[in-house]
């Protein structure tokens, strides 16, 4: 949705070098990566790829590595950060889950806030009060609840269906 908007550039970038998939979605290859770059083995312009759409650009996740963590946390994450700040409206870094691991919360030292994603149906309550507690108070912009279906929610049908309700006017 960020990249729909006239004239923003959205830049999102595979951070997950433990299970990267955002290059599948995006029908492209990992490689070279943000991995290969982090490593000094790539410039950060050979990584970044135009997107499907006209206003989103995509770093890929790039080769498989042994330590992610140590990885993620180098002085080239930053870097790499404040080099193309200038060119982007808006930079997402998608990283693996908060827990177990702790690239998420290396990785959120370097942001101006965390999106905690959570999963309907699949991620454990205490899964997600664990993970949110990876992060201080003021870093966490929000929390988004993806996979529900409209039979779970089913007050979402006053807000998204396109189908006027009639109503009955009630008189005291």
């Amino acid at each position: 949705m960020l990249a729909r908007q006239h004239g923003r550039r959205v830049l999102l970038i595979d951070a997950d070098l433990r299970g990267p998939r955002l290059h599948m979605m995006l029908g492209t290859s990992s490689s070279p990566g943000l991995a290969d770059y982090l490593q000094g083995r790539s410039e950060e312009f050979a990584i970044i790829q135009r997107g499907p759409m006209e206003n989103l650009f995509f770093i890929p996740s790039g080769e498989e590595i042994s330590d992610p963590a140590e990885l993620v946390a180098s002085a080239r994450l930053k870097l790499l950060l404040q080099r193309v700040e200038s060119l982007f409206d808006w930079i997402i870094i998608d990283s693996p889950p908060a827990v177990p691991v702790s690239d998420a919360s290396v990785l959120a030292k370097a942001c101006d806030g965390v999106l905690l994603v959570v999963r309907s149906n699949s991620t454990p309550v205490d899964m997600a009060k664990r993970a949110r507690q990876e992060f201080p108070e003021e870093m966490l912009v929000g929390v988004l609840l993806n996979g529900t279906t409209a039979d779970v929610l089913p007050y979402t049908r006053y807000y998204y269906d396109e189908q006027p309700k009639q109503t009955t006017d009630f008189k005291a």
